[in-house]
């Protein structure tokens, strides 16, 4: 096989994975017209956070919270971010059950059991209290 041939090869296969995943990132940029730019999941689903945590400090959703609102587990660096994001501005907060939180601007993030597809934003203003993540 020729260095032509396996480029190719590779470029198609790096093609099917970002169609098949959303996207090559595990945090990327989205476009929704109705709130502009927002934080998305490698998979296209709106990430979230919730106005009671305090930034920097951890958590407050836990019990039944996390039956609806997912915390988002992902491993970040910058490989893996897409230019337009600062890895600086990701972090992790320790959980109760000592699993690592993926926090944007010291704000802990998670994903809404009732967005079905990439694009729903049926999280956005829950309770007064989750919103969607601008970067």
């Amino acid at each position: 096989m020729s260095l032509k041939t396996k480029q190719g090869t590779l470029i198609i296969t790096m093609l099917f994975f970002v169609i098949l995943t959303g996207s090559a990132y595990m945090v990327d940029i989205s476009y929704h017209p109705s709130v502009g730019d927002l934080l998305v999941n490698k998979n296209g689903m709106t990430l979230y956070y919730f106005s009671n945590d305090d930034a920097n400090q951890g958590s407050k959703c836990y019990d039944r919270c996390v039956d609806t609102w997912k915390p988002f587990y992902e491993v970040i660096y910058r490989e893996n971010l897409p230019d337009r994001l600062n890895v600086l501005d990701f972090s992790t907060i320790k959980r109760g059950d000592d699993r690592l939180q993926i926090a944007y601007k010291g704000w802990p993030l998670y994903l809404y059991i009732g967005d079905d597809k990439p694009g729903d934003l049926f999280g956005e203003g829950k309770e007064n209290a989750w919103f969607i993540v601008s970067p």
